[in-house]
């Protein structure tokens, strides 16, 4: 990632000008995630984690 694009998203983290995070797990995940045996998994690139749980 280059400075300016790397810049540009830690400058909008930092004001919460982060409208691709709208804190709502899409319901596709949940149905996908209730199916599955509970485990560990790491997700590279999560932004704020909204959907870690």
């Amino acid at each position: 990632m280059t400075g300016n694009r790397q810049d540009m998203f830690v400058q909008r983290y930092d004001t919460q000008d982060i409208p691709w995070d709208t804190g709502i797990t899409p319901p596709e995940i949940v149905s996908i995630v209730e199916e599955l045996p509970a485990g560990k998994a790491l997700d590279l690139g999560c932004g704020t984690g909204t959907n870690v749980r």
